[in-house]
């Protein structure tokens, strides 16, 4: 299923205050970049993403590709609720259920997500081996150190290959060794889904890549395209 979410002219308010406006982008299949200074509007346009939250003006068109025997390839849109079906979510703060063990919380979100239960448990140790978390599965997610939490939040949000995985700054708190090891993780998801990860850490954007990126400016999209064209990430941040 090759999924395209089409961001149309949307807008998005809290009482008087305007956070996003006349945003307009079609995020495809690979690995989007959201960048943008704090309080630009990243987060609140991935919780639109996610269709946890409802655009004030505009709209949001999730479509995937078919093929028919009879009526050929073409776009099919999607309800909320097959959305919600096929997307994960890491929110900035993430906390999980804090009197679950890690191998519990994790075991739960496999089975909730819909990987069948004779895979779970194979699934559920190969993404904690690989996070590193084998020290900790049998520990308390409120006993967690915040880079430990971080990595809980991502392996529940990879672990069922989402066809549309939306994280909120996944970085945070990561080293160098881990923060390396979930770049490969999601660009491996990204040849077959729609990956949208907000950060401000630019310096774990190879310049080099073929990843996209949409710049947040002051609540509109500032500039958008292949990391390689768009070149130096930096001036986006200078004062």
């Amino acid at each position: 299923m090759s999924m395209r979410v089409t961001v149309k002219d949307v807008g998005y308010q809290q009482g008087p205050l305007t956070i996003l406006k006349n945003i307009e982008y079609t995020f495809s299949s690979g690995l989007t970049y959201v960048i943008g200074r704090n309080g630009a509007g990243k987060s609140s346009l991935l919780k639109l993403l996610t269709t946890g939250v409802v655009p004030s003006s505009g709209e949001l068109l999730y479509t995937q590709l078919v093929k028919h025997p009879q009526q050929g390839t073409y776009r099919r849109l999607l309800s909320i609720e097959e959305v919600r079906r096929v997307t994960s979510y890491l929110p900035q703060e993430f906390t999980g259920y804090p009197e679950m063990t890690v191998a519990q919380f994790l075991t739960n979100a496999a089975i909730h997500k819909g990987i069948p239960r004779a895979r779970v448990k194979a699934r559920v140790e190969e993404m904690i081996a690989g996070a590193r978390l084998t020290e900790q599965s049998r520990r308390k997610l409120s006993k967690l150190s915040g880079g430990e939490l971080q990595k809980v939040g991502l392996v529940q949000a990879m672990i069922h290959y989402p066809r549309l995985c939306i994280l909120d700054e996944p970085f945070e708190g990561l080293d160098l060794q881990e923060t390396l090891y979930f770049r490969q993780q999601l660009q491996k998801l990204s040849y077959h889904a729609v990956v949208i990860v907000s950060t401000h850490q630019i310096e774990q954007i190879d310049p080099l890549g073929d990843e996209q990126v949409v710049v947040i400016k002051e609540g509109q999209i500032g500039e958008s395209g292949a990391v390689q064209r768009i070149g130096d990430l930096q001036r986006f941040f200078m004062v």
